[in-house]
């Protein structure tokens, strides 16, 4: 988790470098010192120096993100779990499919993530607009900063706070936290102090959005275990995944469309003021609504510290019962390959093959009080 939200605050400080090395600081918003309300134009035989610089950055991110990928194939192996059933693992995908989407833990906490996703999506697709539009606020890059900075140095404190009353309740704290803060965003003005601090006390309740879903995944796949059998673990991690996807898509989409229906116009230094009522309200008042729903899917979540607990205990039982199994297994088999024939003569090479523990004197003519185990 807290390399996510590292490469997340490398990627944007990658991106703000290439800007600001690729030509002057004037071009970062071409708005400034000019009395048009639409952004310059350049051209054809005139490259864009933004368009330049976004090039740039897009390669040095690519670059970066095959290392990151060539490290993670090379680096880790995968590790077979003792409390498996190997026959149920060979399933086929529409079963396992199936089996994965009828467990109640995983669609609850699924749908709750979704919601949460939801919330952090429309927000920080639209932050950048809601401070430039709305609160006519120019350096809004140095909030942005703040709010990941924040995001990153929180995590050790919630993971603290998770050790101490539990993953679900952490969770829901965090959710309840963002709550009143994405409220204020509606009737905030643009003062630099108010912003700043909100992007800090924004970013500390974020952070608990990027450590608990990686961390109450394995606790939903160990139940699964326990009640099947089977982990299936890239199942449940890719749509955990896309269901992230989706909700990034679908706040762009709806974004974009309201944006469109109340007058935004790409490219214009200056807006109307119903763009800046529909930006108030997608930062504010659409989070807060996904963010109830999703503590409401939160609430149902059966998983607690307690059934964390039990279940830990069954599945140790299960991989101490393996592994006995597995143990009897291979002394039968042992046992079975032993060149033992009762009342007939042995041969000279199978018993040359005995294991040392199991000897046997046998004699021409079998007798009881000859053999010696």
């Amino acid at each position: 988790m807290t390399c996510e939200v590292l490469g997340t605050v490398i990627g944007i400080l990658v991106h703000a470098l290439c800007l600001t090395a690729s030509s002057s600081f004037d071009f970062l918003d071409p708005c400034i010192g000019t009395n048009s309300t639409l952004m310059p134009t350049y051209p054809p035989e005139e490259r864009d120096p933004v368009e330049l610089a976004y090039l740039l950055s897009a390669g040095t991110l690519s670059i970066l993100f095959f290392i990151c990928c060539m490290f993670v194939t090379i680096g880790t192996s995968e590790r077979k779990d003792d409390a498996l059933d190997s026959k149920k693992e060979q399933e086929e995908f529409c079963r396992s499919l199936k089996d994965v989407f009828t467990h109640g833990p995983y669609i609850l906490l699924l749908l709750c993530f979704l919601c949460v996703s939801l919330s952090l999506q429309i927000v920080q697709g639209n932050l950048a607009l809601y401070l430039l539009h709305a609160l006519h606020y120019d350096n809004y890059q140095i909030a942005l900063a703040l709010l990941l900075v924040s995001t990153l140095l929180c995590l050790p404190l919630w993971q603290m706070v998770m050790n101490r009353i539990g993953k679900k309740r952490t969770l829901g704290i965090g959710m309840i936290i963002e709550i009143p803060i994405l409220g204020s965003l509606y009737f905030v003005q643009s003062n630099p102090i108010a912003v700043y601090s909100l992007s800090i006390i924004s970013g500390a309740a974020i952070s608990v959005a990027y450590l608990c879903p990686w961390s109450m995944i394995p606790d939903v796949i160990d139940d699964f275990t326990v009640k099947t059998g089977t982990r299936k673990e890239a199942i449940f991690y890719s749509f955990y995944v896309f269901f992230t996807k989706l909700a990034v898509g679908v706040t762009l989409g709806a974004s974009a469309l309201v944006l469109e229906l109340v007058g935004y116009e790409s490219g214009a230094c200056e807006q109307p003021e119903s763009v800046a009522m529909a930006l108030r309200i997608l930062v504010s008042a659409a989070p807060v609504g996904f963010l109830l729903i999703g503590l409401l899917f939160l609430w149902f979540y059966p998983i607690t510290e307690l059934r964390r607990s039990e279940t830990r205990t069954k599945l140790e039982d299960m991989r101490e019962r393996k592994r006995s199994s597995y143990v009897l297994s291979s002394s039968s088999s042992l046992l079975a390959k032993s060149p033992v024939a009762f009342g007939k003569e042995a041969d000279s090479n199978n018993v040359e093959r005995t294991p040392s523990s199991v000897k046997f004197m046998i004699s021409e003519e079998y007798d009881e009080n000859d053999s010696t185990i």
